[in-house]
């Protein structure tokens, strides 16, 4: 299996990676006097963007091999390195709701990662959400690599993270950088990210609202269906009974799930309603009921994340 491996990574990718990560070597050299704001971004992305991979390890050789005659380059790489664990544990600290148990353990070891100049304590949250996160930390790293270039951080080993703050000139520069770059991620990424399901779950378990069940005296209906029948259909149908309770709107919320038809709205709450909300991800059960009554369609996901503003809208139509 070693030899097989070995084989493929030689002899197959090993070439044309080896091929690109010279023409990119290449490339950077030829940015060096482009200015320390072109040259950082650059730096910055690269060195953020794969936590360690193939394109970190070109952005990072590059200031590595230059650190006796030209230090000041992994002043800002060194920062560039941090910035992604860094700014991750910052981001589950900031906004806990909206990360998973497993997740906020993940950014206290990410902490320490970032700390010691590891890069790879950023790559769980990235593996999970690659859209939200990979964004979120390249804008990190060109932040905080910028500042360090402006600043004139001079880092004399070729490493990066707080750790080599013995060794680093311009010591205020360096952990202001490390500071901006790791904020700038985590406010990112704390603005595309949603309320994590699991702690919704926790919330609907600890608040139990409860919405409509007699006949006649909602304002608002909704009904309440996802594939599996199961997790958002409950979840969606628990969101908007919470919400409508704190904005003092009665609502009767149907649900269309494993066990049936649960709840189920009549004629009576119709002719007495104002709308329906159909939240769903598959085909509402009985949807001629509804001919008579204002609606608004929407996906579970949009009943879960922002329930308040679904509820407004449906009032507004």
């Amino acid at each position: 299996g070693t030899f097989i491996v070995c084989g493929i990574v030689m002899w197959g990718i090993g070439i044309p990676i080896a091929a690109m990560m010279t023409s990119m070597n290449t490339w950077l050299a030829s940015m060096a006097g482009s200015g320390k704001v072109a040259l950082g971004a650059i730096l910055g992305g690269m060195t953020a963007f794969d936590m360690g991979g193939p394109i970190n390890k070109v952005a990072t050789l590059f200031a590595q091999t230059q650190v006796d005659t030209q230090p000041w380059l992994m002043g800002g790489v060194g920062i560039a390195i941090c910035t992604p664990p860094l700014g991750m544990a910052l981001a589950t600290f900031l906004s806990p709701k909206k990360y998973t148990k497993d997740e906020k353990e993940a950014g206290k070891a990410a902490a320490i990662m970032g700390l010691i100049g590891i890069s790879e304590g950023a790559i769980p949250f990235a593996a999970a959400d690659p859209m939200r996160v990979l964004p979120a930390i390249v804008a990190g790293g060109v932040v905080g690599n910028i500042v360090g270039f402006l600043m004139n951080c001079i880092n004399h080993a070729p490493w990066g993270g707080w750790i080599v703050l013995p060794v680093v000139e311009g010591k205020f520069g360096y952990i202001l950088g490390t500071i901006l770059g790791a904020l700038t991620t985590a406010l990112i990424v704390n603005t595309l990210k949603p309320i994590a399901p699991e702690t919704l779950e926790e919330e609907m378990e600890e608040l139990n609202y409860e919405g409509v069940v007699d006949e006649g005296e909602a304002d608002v209906l909704a009904i309440t269906s996802c594939p599996s029948g199961v997790a958002h259909t409950f979840l969606a149908a628990k969101a908007l009974e919470k919400t409508a309770a704190k904005m003092g709107v009665r609502i009767k919320v149907e649900t269309q799930g494993a066990n049936g038809i649960v709840n189920r709205i009549t004629q009576k709450d119709i002719e007495n309603a104002k709308v329906v909300i159909f939240a769903h991800d598959v085909a509402i059960k009985e949807p001629q009921r509804f001919k008579n009554i204002k609606t608004l369609d929407v996906k579970t996901k949009v009943a879960i994340q922002d329930p308040k503003k679904l509820i407004e809208e449906s009032l507004k139509i």
